[in-house]
């Protein structure tokens, strides 16, 4: 190698790192490009360590030719960036694509929702049960795929709140009684005395596990029963006062049991590896991704439990959930309920029931989908609000400039101006700071609450918009705020003259099957009342029941009366 030109003894770093060796006495490297003596082009890693002859210091140089060990370098790097990108590109097409599934879901979903609660059909109603648990049944393989994804990039979280453990059981249990009844399985859960009445902990994430566990067990049993008992259990080495667990903290285990198919040991020890199920033949036969083991033990691991698991082939299995949990503030245990009889969940309330203390509330819903804005727009008008619809962010701030709304329903991916760029022009005006703005997204791999929350959002919710969920949502926000009071509407407040066009539109409305008010039956009964009060009557109980045929027969008649009347 020539190094005998001291330009290049300068320029090329060599001369400095030959001055710190001296003067520290380490070895130093320093890697540089030259010329072999055979002309080739090479990279040279340089060596300097001081060394001592006849007590005066030296420097003793190596030169490593290290070209291949550089290539091999650069060629992993280049592997590296590659698998990256790929991996990038695999998180943006399964965000797009569960974005792009998920929009359509909400409106079947929505929709099969919303015709069920208005329809006594029982032969439509079956329809429309099968095509509402079908496409859950879908959403159920999405969350799954998306809980995975969040969890290997460590975007999972779990959370801490107090929760009736009554109730964990009365959401899980209650999901799956009509589907053990129809394979005639016995259907049975007990919790023991000992266990407090309400914990703290993530129930959400609780219930996703046990629903998990019992849903396997019913599927891979054909006769006998499934259990779920639920016990607090002493545990050696767990102690409630140590830095993992605070004081007030006990072992609680959540014990599915069935009499099913089982599985050898084998079977057992591929139980928990993703996309894998104990036998290839299962997955022709009973479906599924092969997920939900492995994000449930994940899940558990979050929360500091973890899941046992014990098996006999062709005499079922245990699966245990344990999980370290707070008492909650009423510490008096459940009582020892036993086989269910407490878990009875009650009667589905109406929409218009469950929003009643926010009837008439003025909703603006930000949505550039425009089969989702009619679902959702349904879903409010038959729970007894008023809803402005706005497909972008631009439109919605001319909306809200225009009038005075109780609260925003805002979509995350829009033209014009997506719902991040809205909220930040929403929260710089003053006059919309204490304006609740509830997310709605499909894009849940992309925008999790807690981004929504540090834009400024005041809530979060993901699409298929549950429509009991929304309407919650709505009432633990627009209930808190101060509203004008409603205004009564005079008894004289429909003039003859008016009163056919609003039976017209009225039946337009009737033809769409839009949601009718409380407010406007009572306004039309003042209207109809000295012209055909039982008529009217007939009117109001058939909108009342949902009864939309039997509605339009008696308007029909009413408005010949009204005609009559004003001689029209």
């Amino acid at each position: 190698i020539n190094f005998h030109e001291a330009a290049l003894w300068k320029e090329n770093g060599i001369y400095e790192a030959a001055l710190r060796a001296l003067q520290t006495g380490e070895l130093v490297r320093h890697r540089t490009r030259g010329k072999s003596l055979f002309g080739r082009n090479a990279a040279l890693e340089n060596e300097f360590n001081l060394v001592y002859r006849q007590g005066r210091p030296h420097l003793l140089l190596l030169v490593k030719d290290v070209t291949e060990f550089e290539e091999a370098e650069a060629t992993l790097r280049e592997g590296q960036r590659l698998a990256e990108e790929a991996n990038r590109a695999k998180s943006e097409f399964l965000a797009n694509m569960t974005h792009e599934i998920r929009t359509p879901m909400n409106a079947v979903i929505g929709l099969a929702q919303v015709v069920l609660e208005r329809t006594s059909d029982p032969s439509l109603r079956d329809y429309l049960q099968q095509i509402y648990t079908s496409a859950t049944m879908l959403l159920a393989i999405i969350n799954d795929i998306l809980d995975y994804s969040k969890i290997e990039a460590g975007r999972l979280h779990v959370e801490r709140h107090e929760f009736a453990v009554r109730d964990i059981t009365a959401r899980t249990i209650g999901m799956f009684r009509q589907s053990a009844g129809n394979k005639a399985l016995q259907l049975k859960t007990m919790i023991a005395d000992d266990v407090p009445a309400r914990l703290i902990g993530d129930s959400t994430r609780i219930a996703q596990i046990i629903i998990n566990l019992v849903d396997n067990a019913i599927k891979f049993t054909e006769h006998g029963d499934v259990s779920l008992s639920i016990q607090c259990r002493p545990e050696k080495g767990f102690h409630a006062a140590s830095a993992d667990f605070p004081p007030q903290t006990v072992l609680v285990e959540f014990a599915v049991a069935d009499t099913g198919i089982g599985m050898t040991t084998d079977e057992l020890d591929r139980l928990f590896r993703p996309f894998v199920q104990a036998d290839g033949s299962i997955t022709r036969r009973y479906g599924g991704t092969g997920l939900g083991l492995t994000i449930s033990r994940r899940l558990a691991q979050l929360m500091g439990g973890g899941i046992d698991t014990s098996s006999t082939h062709g005499a079922g299995s245990c699966f245990t959930l344990w999980l370290p949990l707070g008492t909650g503030t009423k510490h008096e245990p459940v009582g020892g309920a036993k086989d269910g009889a407490a878990f009875d969940s009650p009667a589905r309330p109406t929409l218009a029931t469950r929003a009643a203390r926010i009837a008439g509330a003025h909703i603006l819903l930000v949505e550039d989908d425009e089969i989702n804005r009619s679902v959702i727009t349904r879903v409010l008008t038959q729970a007894g609000l008023r809803v402005t619809a706005a497909e972008h962010g631009v439109a919605a701030l001319r909306r809200l400039a225009a009038s005075t709304f109780d609260a925003v329903l805002l979509d995350l991916l829009m033209p014009e101006m997506d719902g991040f760029e809205t909220i930040t022009a929403i929260r710089a005006n003053t006059a919309w700071s204490g304006l609740p703005v509830i997310a709605i997204t499909a894009a849940t791999l992309i925008h999790d609450a807690d981004s929504c929350l540090n834009a400024g959002m005041n809530d979060y919710l993901a699409k298929p918009v549950q429509p009991l969920m929304l309407i919650d949502t709505l009432l633990r926000h627009v209930a808190a705020r101060e509203r004008p009071a409603e205004q009564p509407v005079p008894t004289n407040s429909i003039e003859q003259g008016q009163l056919l066009d609003r039976l017209s539109n009225l039946q337009g409305r009737l033809a769409n099957n839009d949601f009718i008010s409380v407010g406007e039956l009572s306004e039309l009964r003042e209207g109809l009342s000295s012209i055909a009060g039982a008529r009217a009557a007939r009117l109001e109980a058939a909108i009342s029941r949902y009864d939309y045929k039997e509605a339009r027969a008696v308007l029909a008649e009413l408005m010949t009366s009204v005609c009559a009347a004003t001689d029209l």
